[in-house]
Order: structure tokens, then C-alpha cells, then sequence
């Protein structure tokens, strides 16, 4: 979850994350982060659920979920999946109540191929599905400002950009990633090419 949280800090998305902002009294801070931001990443693994469908009330993450469905409802939300086959078939409970509309947005992120932090490819997937869910939060937020009734965790706090903003750093970023991904293409076809002709070579 943090590293998500700082990827999407790097696309300059103004985010609330509990590791980073939960300091005085933690109900408080869920509370102000909930209410100030426009819309509530849920993190979806098999514990989550289970915690938020049967867990003790005392536990910040039902009471968390709980208080975001209650104050803004489940259109603020976009599921995270964090989890290799937990698909929505799998949930219940609120998590499944509030997300299982067909035109609420998840994000599958349960790969682990994702999560090599050494490996060049591994980071090239991870960010790709960064830019997919920056992309998917940029339409979330323009729908829900265009609610009458809307009042505006990892949540994306209001005011934090204006949308031109975001959109053209955006289209920037998918642009060096294409412009990478060519120059890797050439070098690859470039090897190819020397290793054939060499073979080639051998043979004759």
C-alpha cells in the first residue's frame, strides 16, 4: 500500500495515507481524512473483508470503511485488489455492498510480478498499473464533483490540483514511458539482428 501511495504522490496526486497521517487521536485523523478528501481507496484482501463484515467495532478498519460508506457512500469508492484470486465472487459483506456494482472501478494489483523493486520489467508493470489507477481516480473525482449532494484510505484530497493539471502531467509521464519502452523495443531488435547476422555467419 505505501508504495502505491508513492507512486501515485509522484504522479502529484494530493493523497491521505493512516501511516503517514494518523498522529493525535486516530479516530479524529480517519474522520478529518475521510471528510476532506473526494474519494476512498479500499485495499481489498481476504482479511480486510473478513474485518469489515465480522470484525470487532473497535477496529479501525470497519470503523474506517464504515464511516466512509455512511458520510459519502460507495460511489467515492475504487477497490484496490491486493490479493491473487480474490476476485469480487469472493467478497462479502460491505465491501461487497458498496463495490459490487458492475460500474464501480477495481484495480487489480495482487500480481506479483508487480512487486520486484530490482527488477526494470517488474517496476515497468507496476508503474503502468500506477498510471491505470491515476487514470481511473482523475474520472472518479470529475464524476463526483458534478453531483449536486456531493461534499467533498488512501483518500485524494479536494483543492490538491486542478484537473488540467493532473491530466497534462499525466499525458507527460505516459509519454516518457512510451518513449522508453520504443528505446528498449530498438535495443532488443537491434541484439536480435547482431545475434542472427552472427549466426548467420557461423553457419556459412
Amino acid at each position: 500500500v505505501a508504495r502505491i501511495f508513492r507512486g501515485l504522490k509522484e504522479l502529484r496526486l494530493n493523497c491521505w495515507f493512516d501511516e503517514v497521517e494518523m498522529k493525535g487521536i486516530i479516530q479524529e485523523r480517519m474522520c478529518e481524512g475521510i471528510d476532506k478528501s473526494t474519494t476512498f481507496l479500499v485495499h481489498i484482501t481476504k482479511n480486510y473483508v473478513e474485518k469489515v463484515y465480522k470484525g470487532n467495532m473497535q477496529d479501525n478498519c470497519k470503523k474506517e470503511f464504515l464511516y466512509c460508506d455512511q458520510r459519502k457512500g460507495g460511489d467515492c469508492m475504487i477497490g484496490v485488489i491486493m490479493e491473487p484470486n480474490f476476485s469480487k465472487k469472493d467478497w462479502e459483506g460491505p465491501v461487497l455492498m458498496s463495490l459490487a456494482d458492475v460500474s464501480q472501478p477495481v484495480v487489480d494489483f495482487s500480481d506479483s510480478s508487480l512487486w520486484d523493486e530490482h527488477n526494470k520489467e517488474s517496476q515497468d508493470l507496476f508503474y503502468a498499473k500506477i498510471i491505470e489507477l491515476h487514470n481511473i481516480i482523475v474520472e472518479k473525482v470529475a464524476f463526483l464533483k458534478k453531483r449536486p449532494s456531493h461534499s467533498s484510505v488512501f483518500h485524494i484530497q479536494k483543492g490538491s490540483e486542478t484537473e488540467v493539471d493532473v491530466l497534462s502531467h499525466f499525458a507527460r509521464l505516459e509519454a516518457e514511458k512510451a518513449a522508453r519502452l520504443k528505446a528498449a523495443a530498438e535495443k532488443a531488435a537491434a541484439e536480435k539482428a547482431a545475434a542472427d547476422a552472427k549466426a548467420k555467419a557461423y553457419e556459412e
